[in-house]
């Protein structure tokens, strides 16, 4: 987010949207910031109803703090009366009792970040996936900056979409990290730009099926105007598929990936592309525009094929608003790794070690090891694998470990299924606690290996965030160098 910003400019809000009765469910960050929106904006609806949900923390405090005007049905488990509109939170799932009521007793019931599109529904660059989503958020945010423009970061990264759009000046961009969780309840949401990233096995608690998971990562796709741009990465079938639907309805589509997953895709006329040319190894942009040699693979921070992918799909994004070759490259050259996402954190005595504690899925994982086998170097990984067990095949997992690790530490909830699954193709133990596991791949790992911590799990068996996962990950390594130094 730019730390330059006058906020004493016009606004780039909506006045004119009214949306009369309204029900919120859930009051936890993100709403309680759609409250803080309406109180300051009360024109937009005639009364506001707040489901909170489950209540703790700053939610009770939260609550004592609201004037007469706003009712709160706490307990309540279902939705009565009649509203114009609802609006669900991340947090209640589809299939709940609260968010089903809801549905039958409003108008209609959308997002948080379509609420605050409806009111400020210009200058948006939406990014969704199953994994890559902040990397490519906090990246065409930087981009954009290093262009001279101002972008605020929001939605899943942390920050709602509610809170930045009084504030942004006409001329800013929100840059929407999205979940799928958001997505679902989006209806008219229609971005200037559009990035799908990838879709994986996820959720499927949350979502009912893999299939329902899919169906809600298209929504961002769903409104596009003809002339507004979908980025999509075509590594796999499934977001091929829907590149080059839209392709064939007349939408336009930057199609981004290997040379030889491009190759794959429908080909069309005047196709605009992104990828990593396999001769000279720069990132390119190709379109009816020319071709764009931006810089090499090499000089970027961030490593791994997947970066690479990140790396062209903000950078197709940002080209789209008038970005320089130049200004381009130094933006991607200067962009440092984001904690707990593939992060270098030193080495001790010739063993490095590298926390990718936001891989919290068995697709995140196998990315993680993809980047170490471009060298032609194989063997060198100890790798940290557990957590709360989110049931996924392990397969794949299976297979990328073999070549790629000497050996494979499983911990924790999910560290017995873990082990037996994967010792059928590399050896693996087991550790009951994480703090065990680190132990060990630091007794296994020899001179110029990596321990990587890449758990392709859920953290909260021992943690209550892949952050706290990650920032112990680091306190043990610099422990370890304290104690050998």
């Amino acid at each position: 987010m730019s730390a330059k910003r006058n906020l004493n400019k016009a606004s780039a809000i909506n006045e004119t949207p009214f949306f009369g009765d309204v029900c919120l469910l859930g009051l936890g960050v993100t709403g309680r910031a759609v409250v803080d929106f309406f109180l300051g904006h009360p024109h937009y609806l005639n009364t506001l109803t707040v489901y909170p949900g489950s209540l703790e923390g700053e939610s009770l405090s939260f609550l004592k703090g609201l004037p007469e005007s706003v009712v709160v049905k706490s307990g309540e488990k279902a939705v009565t009366g009649s509203y114009d509109l609802a609006v669900a939170s991340p947090g209640i799932p589809p299939q709940s009792a609260l968010y089903l009521s809801a549905d039958k007793a409003a108008g209609e019931i959308i997002s948080e970040p379509e609420l605050a599109w409806r009111i400020a529904p210009e200058r948006w660059i939406a990014i969704t996936g199953t994994n890559g989503k902040t990397t490519v958020t906090e990246l065409v945010t930087a981009l954009l900056e290093a262009a001279g423009k101002t972008a605020w970061a929001a939605g899943n990264i942390g920050i709602p979409c509610i809170k930045v759009v009084a504030k942004r000046d006409p001329e800013d961009w929100i840059v929407a990290e999205l979940s799928s969780y958001q997505l679902h309840s989006t209806r008219q949401f229609a971005p200037s730009i559009a990035i799908l990233l990838n879709i994986t096995p996820d959720h499927l608690t949350w979502h009912g099926s893999h299939e329902c998971y899919i169906e809600d990562k298209k929504r961002i796709l769903a409104n596009l105007a003809l002339d507004a741009p979908a980025i999509i990465a075509v590594g796999q079938p499934e977001t091929r598929a829907m590149a080059d639907e839209l392709a064939s309805q007349g939408k336009r589509v930057i199609y981004v990936g290997s040379t030889e997953e491009l190759q794959e895709a429908a080909p069309r006329q005047h196709q605009e592309l992104a990828y990593v040319e396999p001769t000279s190894g720069m990132l390119v942009l190709e379109s009816e525009r020319g071709v764009s040699r931006l810089l090499h693979a090499d000089e970027l921070l961030i490593k791994g094929p997947h970066n690479l992918s990140n790396a062209l799909v903000a950078a197709a994004a940002v080209a789209e608003l008038g970005a320089t070759i130049d200004e381009l490259a130094a933006g991607l050259a200067s962009f440092f790794p984001l904690p707990h996402r593939f992060e270098p954190c030193g080495e001790v005595d010739g063993i490095y070690f590298i926390n990718d504690s936001k891989a919290t899925n068995i697709d995140a994982a196998i990315k993680a090891l993809s980047s170490f086998n471009e060298d032609g170097q194989t063997g060198r990984v100890v790798a940290l694998f557990g957590g709360l067990d989110k049931g996924t095949n392990l397969d794949e997992l299976a297979e990328a470990c073999q070549g790629t690790c000497r050996d494979v530490i499983c911990y924790g909830e999910a560290g017995q299924r873990f082990q037996a699954a994967l010792a059928t193709k590399v050896p693996a133990l087991y550790a009951k606690t994480f703090d065990e596991a680190f132990d060990a791949a630091v007794e296994l790992a020899k001179e110029s290996d990596t321990v990587l911590l890449s758990p392709a799990c859920a953290s909260f068996d021992e943690f209550n965030s892949f952050e706290a996962r990650g920032e112990q990950f680091k306190r043990k390594v610099a422990q370890l160098k304290g104690e050998r130094s």
